[in-house]
Order: C-alpha cells, then sequence, then structure tokens
C-alpha cells in the first residue's frame, strides 16, 4: 500500500538528507528549527504526523543539536513542545522505516 502525502514525503526526504549533511554542532540549530517549524506546518490527509518518532530520531542522530534546542528555544512553546517528548528511538525509527516504505522513500529489500 502506498501513500499519497507528498509534502511529508518530501520532509522525511530532507531530514534525512539533513542529518547526513549537517554536524552535530551549534551551527545545525537554525537548520533544524526551521526543518522542525515547517515540519509542523505539514497537512496529511492519510497518516498523523510523526512528530514524536522524528524528534526521537533527531535526539538519537543529533543529541548535540538537540539539547541545544531543547535548552535555549524554551520560550518558543513550539520548540519547546517538541522537544519534552520522550519516546523510544528503536520504535520511532521502525515506524519511520515502515512510513518510509508505505511513502515509496525506500525499497523493500
Amino acid at each position: 500500500m502506498e501513500l499519497n502525502e507528498p509534502e511529508l514525503k518530501d520532509a522525511l526526504e530532507k531530514m534525512g538528507n539533513m542529518l547526513v549533511t549537517l554536524p552535530d554542532k551549534r551551527d545545525s540549530v537554525l537548520p533544524f528549527k526551521h526543518f522542525i517549524t515547517s515540519f509542523l506546518g505539514i497537512t496529511t490527509t492519510n497518516v498523523s504526523l510523526p512528530v514524536t518518532e522524528v524528534m526521537a530520531f533527531i535526539k538519537n542522530k543529533k543529541p548535540t543539536v538537540f539539547s541545544i534546542l531543547k535548552n535555549e528555544y524554551q520560550r518558543n512553546l513550539i520548540v519547546y513542545a517538541v522537544t519534552q517528548v520522550d519516546f523510544e528511538y528503536k520504535i520511532a525509527s521502525k515506524r519511520l522505516y515502515e512510513l518510509k516504505l508505505k511513502l515509496g522513500i525506500l525499497q523493500r529489500q
């Protein structure tokens, strides 16, 4: 079953690219903040927006960036709320993998 959610597909592809290309340093905080705020604006019709999964993934893959976001953007209600999420990385990774398969980002091997 393939999902037709082009905005979500683009966002997850962008996140994957950011996780690979941006270092886990202070310089990467602003691009991730912009990604998070734009990601939260996505409207989906067939699937729930995987906010907790995405944040768990960022927290695991970019712990410095996540920590800076959590500590320095406490007054930004949106960033504050999503950085309070505590979700197990393994579960988040599995759910994102399955979602990427359904969106056609990944191919089952």
